[in-house]
C-alpha cells in the first residue's frame, strides 16, 4: 500500500524499496494506492520503478480516495473497492503461479 505524495512517493519509501529491492527481483506485485486522488499517480510511478527490479506488477490497481473512503480516520471500504481488492489478490496468485512455479 502506496501513498501518494506531492503526485508522486515518498522518497523514504523509494529508499527502502531500493535497499531492499534485489531480495524482491522476479517476486509477483499488486499495488494499493491512496490519497485524494486515490493514489494513481504513486502506483504509476511503483510501476516504472518495480520494473527495474524484474517485478512482475498486475495489471489491477486498488485506488483508495481519502476524501470518500474514509469517516472518522477509518478506512471504510465500499462494494466497488472490495471487487477490485478481490480481483487483485486474484491476479497476484494467477502470476505466482505463472512465475514462480
Amino acid at each position: 500500500m502506496t501513498p501518494e505524495y506531492n503526485h508522486s512517493i515518498p522518497g523514504s519509501f523509494k529508499e527502502a524499496v531500493d535497499t531492499l529491492g534485489p531480495e524482491w527481483a522476479a517476486k509477483s506485485t499488486g499495488l494499493v494506492g491512496y490519497g485524494f486522488s486515490g493514489g494513481v499517480r504513486a502506483v504509476e510511478h511503483w510501476r516504472q520503478i518495480l520494473a527495474n527490479f524484474h517485478q512482475h506488477v498486475v495489471r489491477s490497481a486498488v485506488e483508495v480516495n481519502l476524501a470518500n473512503n474514509m469517516e472518522d480516520g477509518q478506512l471504510v471500504p465500499n462494494d466497488h473497492i472490495n471487487g477490485v481488492l478481490n480481483s487483485l489478490i486474484e491476479e497476484v496468485e494467477a502470476s505466482i503461479k505463472r512465475y514462480q512455479a
